[in-house]
Protein backbone atom coordinates (compact mmCIF):
# COMPACT_ATOMS: atom_id res chain seq x y z
CA UNK A 1 0.00 0.00 0.00
CA UNK A 2 3.15 2.63 0.81
CA UNK A 3 4.54 1.26 -2.39
CA UNK A 4 1.30 2.01 -4.81
CA UNK A 5 1.35 5.59 -2.95
CA UNK A 6 4.90 6.46 -3.47
CA UNK A 7 4.95 5.66 -7.21
CA UNK A 8 1.76 7.42 -7.61
CA UNK A 9 3.21 10.49 -5.94
CA UNK A 10 7.01 10.10 -7.79
CA UNK A 11 4.56 10.01 -11.07
CA UNK A 12 3.46 13.12 -10.24
CA UNK A 13 6.83 14.95 -9.56
CA UNK A 14 8.40 13.46 -12.94
CA UNK A 15 8.80 17.01 -14.21
CA UNK A 16 11.87 17.49 -11.50
CA UNK A 17 13.35 13.92 -11.06
CA UNK A 18 15.56 15.43 -8.25
CA UNK A 19 12.62 16.64 -5.85
CA UNK A 20 10.73 13.19 -7.02
CA UNK A 21 13.22 11.06 -5.42
CA UNK A 22 13.64 13.86 -2.08
CA UNK A 23 10.25 13.86 -1.60
CA UNK A 24 9.39 9.96 -1.69
CA UNK A 25 12.31 9.11 0.23
CA UNK A 26 10.96 11.79 3.06
CA UNK A 27 7.22 10.82 2.55
CA UNK A 28 8.20 7.36 3.15
CA UNK A 29 9.88 7.81 6.54
CA UNK A 30 7.05 9.74 8.04
CA UNK A 31 4.81 6.74 6.76
CA UNK A 32 6.97 3.94 7.81
CA UNK A 33 7.12 6.29 11.24
CA UNK A 34 3.53 6.13 11.06
CA UNK A 35 3.12 2.59 10.65
CA UNK A 36 5.42 1.81 13.57
CA UNK A 37 3.13 3.83 15.68
CA UNK A 38 0.36 2.50 15.12
CA UNK A 39 -1.12 0.97 17.86
CA UNK A 40 -2.85 -1.87 15.66
CA UNK A 41 -1.24 -5.32 15.17
CA UNK A 42 -2.53 -5.42 11.85
CA UNK A 43 0.40 -4.01 9.05
CA UNK A 44 -1.53 -3.63 6.26
CA UNK A 45 -4.37 -1.60 8.39
CA UNK A 46 -1.36 0.30 9.91
CA UNK A 47 -0.20 1.19 6.39
CA UNK A 48 -3.62 2.39 5.12
CA UNK A 49 -4.06 4.89 7.98
CA UNK A 50 -0.86 6.24 7.72
CA UNK A 51 -1.32 6.65 3.87
CA UNK A 52 -5.20 8.09 4.55
CA UNK A 53 -3.83 10.10 7.35
CA UNK A 54 -1.17 11.74 5.11
CA UNK A 55 -3.43 13.02 2.57
CA UNK A 56 -3.78 12.49 -1.29
CA UNK A 57 -0.63 12.10 -3.34
CA UNK A 58 -2.32 14.59 -5.65
CA UNK A 59 -2.06 17.57 -3.15
CA UNK A 60 1.30 16.73 -1.76
CA UNK A 61 2.52 17.08 -5.17
CA UNK A 62 0.96 19.94 -5.68
CA UNK A 63 2.07 21.82 -2.89
CA UNK A 64 5.81 20.38 -3.91
CA UNK A 65 5.32 21.88 -7.46
CA UNK A 66 4.65 25.01 -6.40
CA UNK A 67 7.68 24.81 -4.27
CA UNK A 68 9.89 23.60 -7.45
CA UNK A 69 8.53 26.09 -9.62
CA UNK A 70 9.50 28.85 -7.58
CA UNK A 71 12.33 27.62 -6.98
CA UNK A 72 13.52 27.18 -10.39
CA UNK A 73 12.57 30.62 -11.10
CA UNK A 74 14.26 32.08 -8.69
CA UNK A 75 17.43 30.35 -10.30
CA UNK A 76 16.80 32.15 -13.64
CA UNK A 77 18.73 34.56 -15.06
CA UNK A 78 16.96 38.03 -14.84
CA UNK A 79 15.07 38.48 -18.30
CA UNK A 80 15.28 41.67 -20.18
CA UNK A 81 12.98 43.93 -20.04
CA UNK A 82 11.94 44.99 -23.61
CA UNK A 83 9.95 48.47 -24.47
CA UNK A 84 7.55 48.63 -27.29
CA UNK A 85 7.23 52.02 -28.88
CA UNK A 86 4.80 51.99 -31.05
CA UNK A 87 5.16 51.86 -34.81
CA UNK A 88 2.78 54.13 -35.67
CA UNK A 89 1.65 57.78 -34.14
CA UNK A 90 -1.86 58.03 -33.50
CA UNK A 91 -3.64 61.99 -33.90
Amino acid sequence: MIQDYLDGLSRELDFDRSLARCVRQEVEDHLWEAVAADPAGNLLEAQRRAVANFGDARVIAAQFAVVSLARHRAEEPASPQFSLSPAFSLP
